[in-house]
């Protein structure tokens, strides 16, 4: 019996969550269950190297391959020669690319990839491991292609700039250009990209810089280019959060798809994860999985991004919760640690058949509930009607409690874009009065967490605004430095991502700002993000923004030493059932509290002390009473404190102030209450069987501290549950809520150990969990009615290889709600579907040549039990194996081909084109074997066909300017050798034999000899001959090479080439900055150049008007003197991207003389300068320049010519002068100034 190898689709169908119906689109069938394996990404960042590699395909093949993991994945940049961890190398990589503008692994760290095999080697190895092998791409194509102009193969002759934008393009890491979709060519470089992944047997591309922001056309372009590659490739998108909104496009598109930033080893960003997983739980369906990031387990960050080389720094507890949650989930596992030092215990964590029987096959997962801390997941076992379960105890925050936030931005680091995100916060029916600004670390420490909230508005309901740096803050903190009001922590200007704000608090992690706001707020406003203070100290800033209705804090606070002995209060402010808000001088004196007491059998009345120690804290609770369900009040004074109460100073009094005076708050006294002073906690047991269920009091401070000379900050809060945070507590689950009936028995078992815990119904069962535990269990009933069947019914006959057909599922005896069937293949699960209310359900299969057996599960339901099909034989004729994709390549291919110009490429060649073309057809009929065969000829004829047009263009070219340039030349010897020249490179660029190599020899003499002509000959009159080849480097596009520079300066220096703003033509230009300076000289010295007058062209640019030097000018300097420009006198701010150009003319040079040219400066030796240079030409008027003084340029083939008799233009083109602009000067003539003659024939 033949293995079953393709199941296609016919439709997309709304189904149950994780129904698995056959209907999938093609690319979904490459990961119809949770892709699992292994990243390089957490332990060797960009710096991976083939034996690590190797090393973790080992040990997944012998120890974890059995239990489904199957990836090897070499994370990100493997094509950089010179990366580093910890931040990448930006400075000066070394980019690894072929002739089409293809990145290829770097030689020093993947040895087999040598001699154009590519990954090729690595992923036979892992291959032969029975693994699967997966690369990381960058979205867009790299710069140095664009720059190079390297040509986009599958495409005549365009090349990677014609393609390439640089808007959009990833702002955290520069390697790459957009892909511009509209551009020809666009698509085919992508088809390209994946092509060679493909013939380097690539399963797996997990590309950045897609997700976040959604880079809709790029998706597009890549979805195709897979299909198109002929290979099966699984598509991960990331990093950060996919818009919701783009669910249905994602889902057609990737098999998937990051939900939150980079995700590590810290408790904040796990329990971030609770919520994301929850919104993204509803789209989860075979093929295309919402992604929660890599599992940061065992030992990582050997070579990371994310602190010290270090074993997880998950306690033992959360690496349990974070596999419950990622498994139930069915997010995709992608381990992120070194496995060959992987422990016992972290072993365990991956090798559970139970658990991973869940991940892969559960359905209609979902997060059930969520209470406080305590958060429940279920999922349905479509097999046999059991529930899975997953509880989880999430409290005990390290510095704030997240439960209530209002708004949580998730991780905000060095890949989100922009570094920031805009909050919009509802505000309406907040219990406290109080908002709190929150920015944690993340979890994973506070290195350069400098943080803003850029223009913070509060909206009331009619309309109007308040800005809060407009308000003084209650209470304000800051983890490093002084909190910055429109300013950064630096003192500078706020700043993120480059952009200056003139409003807004700069703070640094881990921090809180907390502002009283009207009772008519409703919406908060602000960009959050991390400032360029932080930012440019390099990829360490990572945090989180919050905000809460009150102080989130979590609070340990230790009375006064002489009175009591130091001792100390835990407080978590998320079990509170009330809260004051912030008191103090600054805010209202007293405020009316009421909490909900319903069945409490203790009440915790606590006072913390606002968060600068207990000075002054004289606290009074005036007026406390229970409050019975019909309004009746007992005054809570009448019932005695436990033993022991916590008291900041004094001891605590009842009906006194904490001095032992009356109680009197504004001016008004109180006969009941209780004086306290911060830190404070009275706790009281209620009356056995109470009917309380209201607390009620006024607090705030007493009088007798109104006017002391510091303190008098508060909190009060009502508990009625130990206020310590971290404490286990039982976590419980709703049966009925489940799906049980009520009363009816559960057998529940402990997933992880596959220990039965005990039966139970109802709300019986409620483990107690440890803060941050979690616990994964199978739920089943007792007992279940049996008598339910389910039956397989298939066409009859022998069935058509490749044709899909229906496969129909009945159930007799059974209920359909809630209910599923499995159709297992062979003993393998192939299908999951929700039964139909008529009792059926189909999924639509496609089978290959041989003898299959399908059989059917009924799970069941609740109450009744799960039944078992008999096997159903399948026969099916033809073909056994799919060559549907062989088939569509081939036929591209050979589309490819014919739209190949035969004229265009090099002779020799299309010969050889036009045979692969023949042997490809006919298409249909042929063996697997005979496609790749057929696709490797056709591959490699139109591979070296393109490669030859460039040449041939090349050709082409040269023959064109050599023609042209005989315009400009004088009768002479010279002139006739590059006629004949010419005719020769026209026979080898039209004959049928010439190769590549020819046509490239032919391109080389004719150039040479082109070259030759214009130190030899003399141009005719009015025409100048372009020398700037001469020239080394003219354009700074090969750095510094070529150019010398002599200079006067002192203090700290730039000078380097930069394409950070627009060069004058190009991408690079120079850039010279010092912190002071005398002179700056930046020249070359040009030999061999012919007798005779010259000009130099420049272009030159002043950055910032602080540094603006005296006399920046272009020169040419020859035995004859020394030629100066005109000086630089248009200066724009730091911004400015104008260039100004320069002509320096009338230059002599002499027989066998060298010139010298650049550009030169002055300044006072005292102040700095910063100045750029850019595109220098060099223009031959040969050896009597009686008749032509000047001609800076010519506009559409228009020559100006100053003569005797005036100027007159005339239509003779000069080819060789690429300037767009024409200027004259005779004496002082300026541009746009009319001239004293101008001839009538002549245009003005």
């Amino acid at each position: 019996m033949k293995r079953m190898l393709v199941w296609t689709m016919a439709g997309m169908l709304a189904v149950g969550a994780g129904a698995q119906t056959g209907r999938e689109l093609p690319f979904q069938k490459w990961a119809l269950t949770p892709p699992m394996g292994w990243n390089s990404w957490d332990c060797y960042g960009p710096t991976v190297v083939e034996d690590e590699v190797k090393a973790n395909a080992d040990y997944m093949a012998e120890k974890l391959a059995v239990y489904g993991w199957e990836y090897v994945v070499v994370d990100i940049r493997w094509f950089v020669e010179n990366d580093k961890a910890g931040g990448y190398n930006q400075t000066n990589p070394i980019y690894v690319y072929d002739e089409w503008g293809r990145y290829t692994p770097a030689l020093n760290r993947f040895p087999s990839a040598a001699n154009g095999v590519g990954f090729r080697a690595l992923a036979d190895y892992v291959h032969g491991k029975g693994l699967k092998f997966g690369i990381h791409l960058m979205r867009g194509l790299p710069k140095i292609a664009a720059e190079k102009k390297l040509p986009v193969k599958g495409t005549n002759g365009i090349t990677c700039d014609m393609i390439a934008s640089n808007d959009s393009a990833c702002t955290w890491l520069r390697d790459n250009y957009k892909v511009d979709y509209r551009k020809p060519g666009a698509q085919e470089y992508y088809n390209s990209c994946f092509e060679l992944y493909a013939e380097w047997g690539v399963d797996f591309v997990k590309i950045d810089d897609l997700s976040r922001p959604y880079h809709t056309a790029e998706i597009e372009m890549i979805r195709k280019a897979i299909d198109h590659c002929g290979r099966p490739i699984v598509l991960s998108i990331s990093p950060g959060e996919t818009p919701l909104e783009k669910v249905e496009h994602v889902k057609t598109h990737a098999n998937m798809w990051r939900t939150v930033d980079d995700f590590w080893d810290n408790w904040s960003q796990l329990n971030y994860q609770f919520q994301v997983c929850a919104k993204w739980a509803p789209y989860i369906a075979p093929g295309t999985w919402p992604d929660a990031d890599m599992l940061p387990l065992g030992k990582i960050s050997i070579r990371g991004e994310r602190g010290e080389e270090r074993w997880t720094n998950f306690t033992r507890d959360e690496q349990y919760t974070m596999m419950n949650l990622w498994t139930i989930f069915k997010s995709p596992l992608m381990f992120g640690g070194d496995l060959p030092q992987n422990d016992k215990a972290t072993d365990s964590l991956l090798t559970n058949r139970d658990v991973l029987y869940m991940h892969h096959y559960s359905a209609n997962n979902r997060q059930l509930s969520k209470r406080d801390n305590h958060i429940v997941w279920a999922a349905d076992d479509p097999a046999n009607g059991d529930k899975f379960v997953a509880l989880f105890n999430t409290g005990g925050s390290e510095f704030v409690n997240t439960k209530d936030a209002l708004y949580r931005s998730g991780t905000i680091s060095y890949l989100t874009t922009g570094y920031a995100k805009d909050a919009d916060v509802e505000l309406t029916g907040m219990k406290t009065g109080q908002l709190a600004l929150v920015v944690s670390d993340d979890g994973d420490g506070y290195d350069s967490d400098h943080a803003d909230w850029i223009d913070p508005v509060v909206t009331l309901a009619d309309g109007s605004t308040i800005k809060l740096t407009d308000r003084k803050y209650l209470r304000g903190t800051c983890g490093w430095g002084s909190i910055g009001v429109n300013r950064n922590l630096e003192g500078n200007s706020l700043s993120i991502n480059g952009q200056k704000y003139d409003n807004g608090y700069a703070v640094h992690a881990n921090s809180i700002l907390l502002f009283d706001i009207p009772e008519n707020a409703v919406r908060f406003t602000a960009l959050v993000g991390l400032d360029n203070s932080g930012t440019d100290q390099g990829s360490k800033s990572s945090v989180e923004f919050m905000v809460f209705d009150g102080d989130p804090t979590m609070r340990e606070e230790t009375t006064d030493q002489w009175s009591g002995g130091n001792v100390t209060i835990k407080i978590d402010p998320g079990k509170q059932a009330a809260c004051s808000g912030f008191i103090s001088r600054t805010t209202a004196q007293t405020r009316d509290m009421e909490a909900d007491i319903e069945g409490a059998e203790k009440l915790y009345l606590v006072v913390t002390n606002g968060g600068d120690g207990l000075s002054y804290d004289h606290a009074d609770w005036a007026n406390p009473v229970l409050v019975d369900k019909d309004g009746k009040e007992f005054s809570l004074t009448e019932i005695a404190w436990e033993a022991n109460p916590v008291n900041g100073w004094n001891a605590p009094k009842v009906n006194k102030n904490n001095e032992g005076n009356t109680i009197t708050m504004g001016g008004q006294a109180y006969d009941k209450g209780f004086g306290v002073n911060a830190p404070s906690m009275l706790t009281f047991v209620l009356p056995e069987g109470h009917g309380y269920v209201k607390f009620k009091a006024t607090v705030g401070y007493d009088d007798d501290v109104k006017d002391a000379a510091e303190g008098v900050t508060m909190e009060f809060r009502v508990f009625t549950e130990d206020p310590a945070p971290g404490e286990a507590s039982p976590v419980a689950l709703d049966l009925v809520q489940l799906g049980f009936a009520a009363d009816q028995p559960c057998r529940v078992k402990e997933m992880w150990k596959g220990k039965d815990v005990g039966t139970f119904k109802n709300a019986e069962f409620a483990p107690i969990l440890r803060s941050h535990a979690s616990g994964l269990y199978r739920v089943s009933a007792v007992e279940r009615t049996e008598g339910a069947s389910v039956a397989v019914e298939v066409p009859s006959g022998e069935l058509t290889a490749g044709e899909p057909f229906e496969v129909k599922i009945t159930v007799s005896g059974g209920p359909s709600e809630g209910a599923y069937v499995q159709l297992l293949c062979g003993g393998e699960i192939i299908g999951t579907l929700p039964v139909e209310a008529d009792g059926t359900a189909r999924y639509t299969a496609t089978l290959y040549g041989g003898t299959y057996m399908l059989q059917a599960k009924y799970s069941g339901t609740t109450a009744v039990a799960s039944a078992v099909s008999d096997e159903c034989p399948v026969t099916v004729g033809g073909a056994s194996e799919d060559l549907t994709q062989l088939q569509q390549r081939l036929q591209s291919l050979v589309d490819e081909a014919k739209a190949i110009v035969p004229e265009e490429i090099a002779g020799a060649l299309r010969a050889p084109l036009a045979q692969a073309i023949e042997k490809a057809s006919p298409i249909e009929g042929k063996t697997k074997a005979e496609l790749e065969t057929a696709i490797s000829a056709l591959v490699e004829a139109v591979d070296a066909a393109r490669l030859s047009i460039p040449v041939m263009t090349a050709l082409q070219a040269v023959v064109e300017d050599a023609t042209d340039f005989l315009k400009a030349i004088s009768a002479s010897e010279a002139k006739d050798a590059l006629v004949a020249a010419i005719s020769e490179g026209q026979a080898v660029y039209a004959s049928e034999a010439s190769t590549v190599d020819d046509i490239e020899a032919a391109r080389q003499a004719l150039a040479q000899a082109l070259s030759d002509t214009k130190k030899t000959a003399k141009p005719v009159d009015g025409q100048c001959f372009d020398m700037t080849e001469f020239l080394v480097n003219p354009s700074f596009e090969s750095g510094k090479a070529g150019w010398l520079l002599d200079k006067q300066t002192g203090g700290w220096e730039s000078f380097d080439t930069w394409n950070d703003r627009p060069a004058h033509e190009g991408s690079y230009f120079i850039s010279l900055a010092y912190g002071s300076i005398t002179s700056i000289d930046l020249y070359q010295v040009v030999e061999g150049l012919p007798a005779g007058v010259y000009s130099v062209q420049g272009a030159l640019r002043n950055t910032d008007g602080a540094d603006l030097l005296t006399d920046q000018h272009i020169y040419a300097e020859a035995q004859a003197g020394t030629y100066d420009s005109e000086v630089l006198s248009h200066v724009g701010g730091e911004n400015n991207n104008d260039w100004s150009d320069f002509t320096v003319e009338g230059i002599r040079l002499g027989e066998g003389e060298s010139l010298r040219l650049g550009v030169r400066s002055s300044g006072s030796g005292t102040t700095a300068g910063w100045f750029q240079a850019d595109d220098f030409r060099l223009f031959y008027w040969g050896t009597n320049p009686s008749d032509v003084r000047v001609v800076q340029g010519m506009v559409d083939g228009v020559t100006v010519v100053l003569g005797e008799d005036g100027v007159r233009l005339t239509a003779v083109a000069c080819r060789f002068i690429p300037w767009a602009a024409c200027f004259i000067r005779y004496g002082r003539f300026r541009p746009g100034r009319k001239p004293k003659y101008c001839p009538v024939d002549s245009m003005w």
